[in-house]
């Protein structure tokens, strides 16, 4: 009896075994099939023939499909090959008598005899129909390059109406009218951008004839790359050259244009830079007595990234140090007289004599970078050292910057080494260290800045929303001294709870530093807004006592934890770096941030809109009469709240981040 039990128990087991296999195969069945009806609506005159291509897919291989319709008849004329995943089936449709909207349904069946519907539409109509010929249905053309001229041809016995035509389901182009003419021709062609490499692009062609009978024809663009172009590392330079936005070209190592040459870039052009580090690094440079002349558009900027991003996302945003930055090197002055009012910038080897800076003419010029977008750069070059997104040594006032972007750099996002360049309309975001740092005896203007810090994308030790230093080491008395005019800048550090950082100060005034910040907005820095003091040598805060430098005219909030404007006080610090400063002068420091500045929260939005302020004191009581070369603008900050769209809108890559 009880090894009958246990031949019993055994055979269940089996039973149970195989009852589990059958399900394990039934679960492992392929994904059922799918299919898809023409995209354009067929058009049919009564009596009249027309053929309607449904895409299928079925990755369980093609079985058989059957076709029925709602008037008229329809067979099937072709069909993918037994096994096939992926192909098409082609119904031969033919109108019955009546017009109308007549429906035409597929039922395609799988091998593992999964099945799936689709139905497609035809406009049959009681009189002849428009047609639309000679558009051929595909073409493939390199990113940057032109699809075209085709010549459509047109016909319609009751007389032609109108052609439009549509570009990704959006119209596109505007709409030819026509005057009941029986044939016509169109000419079309369409100029394909950088930004749309490795893509496609559906046009629909739409007739219309003189009873409102419509016809459609559709093709589909497949854009492709561009083609590229090495650039190698040189003595001789690049050269007076220009590159143009029908070629990507590859930075290989550090590229310089050098002295007397003129680098011009198309609007449009993108430059990538191989990845590396040390030695093997890439970096544009343009070296003192040479000019880039970079002038893009709004509609066609000018591109710097990595080698590896394909510009449609391949790169995440915080990616960084893909390759180095661009370096402009010029012939003003500077107060770090180490090597007679010259040095190696940092990030180049020192061998090479064209990474020298520095001068006496202040109204040098290095050319014009403008609508410009520097991206997930700054490689390491050693301990320490790493490439800026973009680097300007005493670079003149003559040099034009304007509409300039850098996305995700390792280090800082913009530092200047001295010199009077001015900066207007620029976005620094997501990068690892300080936003803007200002060293060795900067002069320059800058306005309209936004600087978007992350805590996930933070990385340094001491990263600042605007490190602004007056000299260094034993330089920081020397002449002549920093003193930088700023006004609406937007400083923000947004904590998006990915990681403890310890930022240092939202903004620093140091080693002596002068100059004045006016009508900005800083927002949610976890350190003080500062000024440094010390005893043993002249610094920030004895220009601050001297009236040579003035903060006044500011939105803070959310900085140092302050977020009661009764602590507003504490939102600012006097850094105490070499001795004390007496508790009268820091209470006057204090008092008069406090008076001269508005604690409040500055209302920003959300998508878009992240940056623009809502709050009524963003355009209350603004500091006017600005130094010379700054405008006297209607708000605080660097966007404009009354403007249906930011300054950055559409050309920069963090606008595309924010949306």
């Amino acid at each position: 009896m009880k090894k009958l039990s246990y031949l019993s128990l055994l055979l269940a087991f089996a039973g149970l075994t195989i009852f589990s296999a059958c399900k394990d195969d039934d679960d492992a069945k392929p994904a059922a099939p799918t299919a898809t009806a023409p995209s354009s609506i067929p058009s049919v005159t009564v009596g009249g023939s027309v053929d309607i291509t449904f895409t299928v897919n079925t990755p369980g291989g093609y079985k058989s499909a059957s076709v029925t319709q709602s008037a008229g008849s329809a067979t099937i004329s072709s069909q993918p090959t037994a096994g096939d995943q992926t192909g098409s089936v082609v119904v031969s449709y033919t109108a019955g008598t009546t017009a109308g909207a007549a429906s035409v349904t597929i039922t395609v069946t799988d091998n593992s005899d999964q099945t799936v519907a689709q139905n497609a539409t035809v406009n049959v109509s009681a009189s002849p129909v428009p047609t639309i010929s000679d558009i051929p249905e595909t073409a493939t053309v390199a990113a940057g390059g032109l699809l075209g001229p085709v010549t459509a041809n047109l016909a319609a016995e009751d007389g032609l109406a109108s052609l439009s035509v549509t570009k990704n389901g959006q119209a596109f182009g505007t709409d030819v009218t026509y005057s009941g003419e029986t044939s016509a021709t169109y000419d079309f062609q369409y100029q394909t951008s950088v930004e749309e490499a490795n893509s496609t692009i559906t046009f629909v062609f739409t007739v219309t004839d003189s009873n409102g009978d419509t016809n459609t024809a559709t093709h589909v663009l497949t854009v492709g790359d561009l083609p590229t172009k090495d650039v190698f590392s040189s003595a001789e330079g690049t050269g007076t050259v220009t590159w143009s936005s029908d070629t990507v070209y590859v930075l290989r190592g550090f590229v310089f244009v050098n002295d007397g040459q003129v680098l011009t870039i198309e609007p449009g052009t993108v430059i990538k830079g191989q990845p590396g580090q040390g030695s093997g690094a890439s970096a544009l440079i343009v070296a003192r007595g040479g000019k880039i002349m970079a002038e893009g558009t709004a509609e066609s900027p000018i591109i710097f990234t990595g080698l590896a991003d394909d510009l449609n996302g391949s790169v995440p945003n915080e990616e960084n140090a893909l390759w180095g930055g661009v370096i402009l090197l010029g012939k003003a002055t500077n107060n770090n007289n180490s090597i007679a009012n010259e040095k190696s910038i940092e990030g180049l080897p020192t061998t090479d004599d064209r990474s020298l800076y520095g001068g006496s003419a202040d109204d040098d010029n290095s050319g014009i970078m403008r609508y410009v977008s520097i991206r997930h750069g700054g490689s390491v070059i050693g301990s320490d050292n790493e490439i800026n997104g973009l680097t300007l040594g005493s670079v003149g006032s003559g040099t034009t910057l304007e509409n300039i972007e850098i996305f995700a750099n390792l280090d800082d996002g913009i530092e200047f080494f001295g010199g009077t360049a001015n900066l207007k309309n620029a976005v620094v975001s997501l990068c690892g260290d300080d936003g803007i740092d200002l060293d060795e005896g900067y002069r320059g203007k800058i306005q309209k800045v936004l600087v978007w810090h992350t805590t996930q994308t933070v990385s340094s030790s001491d990263p600042r929303g605007g490190e602004w230093d007056g000299g260094v080491g034993a330089d920081e008395e020397a002449m002549p001294f920093g003193s930088p005019s700023m006004a609406n800048i937007t400083l923000v550090l947004e904590d998006d709870n990915e990681q403890e950082v310890t930022q240092k100060e939202a903004f620093l005034f140091r080693d002596n530093i002068a100059g004045g910040l006016y009508n900005s907005i800083i927002v949610g820095h976890q350190g003080a807004a500062a000024v440094e003091f010390r005893a043993d040598k002249e610094s920030s805060f004895d220009r601050y006592l001297a009236d040579e430098l003035n903060i006044s005219n500011n939105i803070f909030y959310n900085v140092n934890g302050v977020t009661d404007g009764a602590n507003f006080a504490n939102l600012f610090n006097v850094k105490e770096e070499n001795g004390t400063a007496t508790p009268a002068d820091v209470t006057a420091f204090e008092t008069d941030m406090t008076t001269n500045n508005t604690f409040v929260n500055p209302g920003f939005g959300t998508g878009v809109s992240r940056f623009t302020p809502t709050a009524s004191e963003v355009t209350s009581d603004l500091m006017t009469g600005l130094p010379t070369g700054l405008d006297d603008l209607s708000y605080k900050g660097a966007i404009d709240p009354g403007a249906t769209d930011p300054f950055f809108k559409d050309w920069t890559l963090t606008y595309d981040a924010i949306q």
